[in-house]
């Protein structure tokens, strides 16, 4: 047995474990088809042997007697279907939502450390695609497997006792059904389904990247390149589509040729017994024949899901493949938070995002609670990286973090981030109204709470302003808005959620003089009573610091306040002299001022 055929044995019993607590209804799926088979197959033996009976007896109660059961045998058809299609969906749904759920919860703990190469539009494709290509497994192949082993032996057994020639001759047909064909499918279908979904996926990564960045594309005239790409995909895809087209094609082709070929032996072997007087013609050999042609009917429903359930079995393989990563970083909570106070210790803390490729080489400094601290530096100094391992998006290296005293690892992983609230450069707008968005912060917030927190971050009268009000949609990513008013939005969600800990993260880059001034006066308020630490770019913005730190090729190498830095005339005052030098040059060309 090949690795990839352990993959699937292993995935196909982690499904089944996974439906242990649905397996009730399952069972009943099962028993309801069961009796859907059987009774097609006792509708077309009783239709048969009526005619042979009203043939050596043409009476109307002959007729009259046919035709109730065949009613009765049709309601009963009609009725396990139901029941079949019902709880076999029944279980199908419950438990793609308990998947999803599942998947969400995994993926979370990764995010953002653990999330790897994993594409946006692969991980959407994972958790909307994949999962519904895994309900074909739990609707369309557990019954249908169960049957079609069941089924066909039951009917051998009847076809025994009326001859055991009967049941020979149609033992190698039904092998070949249930053996021979599947193995046949998956050797002409080869790797198509697992190639079919990765590509899926790799389209689906595509296009979100096409759409999110089809402004670039056409100011940069890329157009030709992403649609040579997206053709490029598009054949691959094609050509796993190909492959189980074609093992699909085959199978049905075959399927049809064994029946035929079934019922044709059935009936040569029946007329030698007719003619030796083993069988009674009119009797038994309608019945043989009826069971001939419908007894491939549970067999034949496995086939033509086999390659459902192949792709089931590579989606639910992608799943996995993210679900069962362990989180780079775990919570290791010790107990309850209790009452810290909000003061920051960063003690030797080292860090790198790569092996071998340090970030941060020793840093040391802290905040008091209440305390105002910049940290300024070059690009790459390692300025947001700090957020990241303050907030335990990643864990550090090396050193220690604590707040209140107590080390970060040892917080719970949700009170700790309750700690902190966060305004930065990139704040995420979520595609829906302005009041769902600055719910971000405090979800459970009243009407006058969100009032507040609106009216402090300088949004209120512009809020006033808009017919729908807090019911004004954003658009995506906040298209609908300007970015001062995104900046604002994420200064209203931090009031809301009165974190004693705030973080400023380049919170005012990007932004004209004008809608700085604005921003800047929302982030005053904001700042009151709470521990900051402000990450910024340019000095201008933090020359009322408490402190400021300077950060250089991963270390703190000075620390003062404005004009204590400036005198010492090292890292801080060229990169300060350096920002002058550009506002003077901007200045003498009548150019904007840098954002």
């Amino acid at each position: 047995m090949s690795t990839q055929e352990k993959s699937h044995w292993t995935t196909m019993f982690r499904l089944l474990r996974f439906m242990r607590p649905l397996n009730g209804v399952m069972a009943i799926s099962v028993t309801a088809r069961t009796a859907k088979l059987w009774g097609a197959t006792l509708l077309v033996a009783v239709a048969a042997a009526a005619v042979g009976k009203y043939v050596a007896n043409p009476t109307s109660a002959e007729l009259w007697s046919a035709t109730g059961w065949l009613v009765l045998g049709a309601f009963g058809l009609g009725l396990s279907h139901y029941i079949e299609q019902f709880t076999g969906h029944y279980v199908a749904f419950r438990l793609l939502a308990m998947l999803r759920n599942e998947f969400y919860e995994r993926l979370e703990p990764l995010a953002p450390a653990g999330m790897g190469t994993l594409r946006t539009g692969d991980a959407i494709s994972r958790v909307i695609n994949d999962c519904e290509r895994v309900e074909p497994f739990y609707a369309h192949t557990i019954a249908p497997a169960i049957c079609a082993v069941v089924v066909p032996a039951s009917l051998l057994g009847w076809l025994y006792a009326i001859h055991p020639a009967f049941a020979l001759t149609l033992l190698p047909f039904m092998l070949f059904m249930l053996v021979a064909l599947p193995l046949l499918i998956a050797v002409i279908g080869g790797s198509g389904d697992d190639q079919w979904r990765r590509t899926q996926g790799e389209v689906n990564a595509f296009l979100t990247d096409s759409f999110q960045g089809l402004r670039d594309t056409l100011a940069f005239g890329a157009g030709a390149r992403r649609r040579q790409e997206a053709r490029r995909l598009g054949e691959e895809l094609g050509r796993g589509q190909d492959k189980l087209t074609r093992a699909d094609a085959f199978q049905r082709g075959v399927t049809e040729l064994v029946v035929a070929a079934a019922a044709v032996a059935m009936l040569v072997v029946g007329q030698d017994l007719a003619q030796s007087g083993a069988i009674d013609v009119l009797r038994d050999l309608p019945v043989v024949f009826a069971i001939a042609v419908t007894s491939f009917g549970a067999m034949i429903g496995l086939n033509n899901v086999i390659n459902d359930y192949r792709v089931s079995i590579v989606c639910a393989d992608r799943l996995f493949e993210i679900m069962d990563q362990e989180p780079a970083v775990k919570d290791r909570s010790k107990g309850s938070l209790g009452k810290l106070q909000p003061a920051l210790v960063f003690d030797n803390v080292q860090f790198g995002y790569q092996a071998g490729n340090p970030i941060l080489k020793g840093i040391s400094f802290d905040l008091a609670a209440g305390e105002h601290v910049a940290l300024v530096g070059t690009s790459g100094a390692g300025k947001s990286t700090i957020v990241n391992l303050l907030l335990r998006f990643w864990d550090t290296t090396g050193g220690d973090i604590r707040i209140g005293g107590r080390p970060i690892a040892d917080l719970p992983l949700e009170d700790l981030r309750n700690l902190v609230a966060v305004v930065s450069q990139r704040n995420y707008v979520f595609n829906t109204t302005i009041g769902d968005n600055i719910r971000m912060g405090k979800p459970e917030a009243t009407e006058a709470e969100v009032d507040r927190a609106a009216r402090r971050a300088n949004l209120k009268t512009w809020i006033d302003s808009l017919p729908a009000g807090y019911e004004t949609p954003v658009g995506e990513m906040g298209s609908k808005i300007s970015g001062g008013q995104r900046q604002r939005l994420a200064i209203a969600r931090a009031l809301l959620k009165d974190s004693p800990i705030l973080i400023l993260d380049e919170a005012t880059s990007n932004l004209d003089v004008e809608t700085e001034r604005e921003v800047n006066a929302a982030i005053r308020e904001l700042q009151a009573g709470r521990t900051t630490l402000t990450i910024a770019h340019r000095l201008s913005t933090v020359q009322n610091a408490d402190r400021i730190l300077v950060l250089e090729q991963g270390r703190v190498v000075e620390q003062g306040r404005h004009a204590q830095l400036l005198a010492k005339g090292g890292v801080y005052a060229r990169i300060f002299e350096l920002q002058q030098d550009e506002v003077d040059a901007l200045l003498d060309t009548g150019g904007p001022l840098p954002a």
